[in-house]
């Protein structure tokens, strides 16, 4: 796959689009990549095409996105919103590529989020719960803005045990309530 060339990775070349059904070959080589499940979803987790036809395009809240650098796919990413605050909105994401991993793209890919999602207004916050031991997540996660709010403990159960997590939000207390992002 041909990524973005340049000095540095930048918002402008990151695009977000609506998951697709022909985006399932694309998930399934991801999630099945011990290397993205190391972070994200567990290694030990098995997943065959139906039950991420249900896990990932069922109906609900959650916004499921496809992270595009320039042309080429390059991981997920999904939002939705968390009662009972209005405005606030958890994501999670990956990139499935991990060559892009420690290039720039995730902090990127969160700056191109919170554009889109400022643009349409009424969000309050976004947060996001990295396990503690994923520290190039966090990183990450501070970089783009987003605060340590607190430790949920034993909040993830991966890989056959619970692990603790980091609650990190960015705040945005200067947007109005009265739009939701995506409407």
């Amino acid at each position: 796959m041909e990524y973005c060339t340049g000095t540095s990775p930048n918002k402008a070349a990151v695009r977000f689009r609506p998951l697709k059904r022909a985006d399932l070959p694309l998930l399934l080589k991801w999630l099945h990549d011990p290397a993205v499940l190391e972070f994200y979803e567990g290694r030990d987790r098995k997943f065959t095409r139906e039950q991420l036809l249900a896990e990932y395009f069922s109906k609900d809240d959650i916004r499921r996105n496809l992270i595009e650098l320039g042309d080429s796919p390059a991981g997920y990413l999904q939002y939705y919103p968390e009662p009972p605050e209005p405005g606030r909105f958890g994501v999670d994401l990956f990139i499935g590529e991990p060559g892009l991993w420690g290039k720039g793209w995730g902090r990127a890919i969160l700056d191109r989020l919170v554009g889109e999602l400022s643009e349409s207004g009424g969000i309050t916050s976004l947060q996001l719960d990295p396990r503690v031991e994923n520290l190039r997540a966090i990183r990450c996660y501070s970089a783009a803005g987003f605060r340590r709010e607190r430790l949920l403990e034993h909040h993830e159960f991966h890989e056959g045990a619970w692990h603790d997590c980091l609650l990190m939000v960015r705040r945005f207390p200067e947007f109005s309530e009265n739009k939701r992002p995506g409407t």
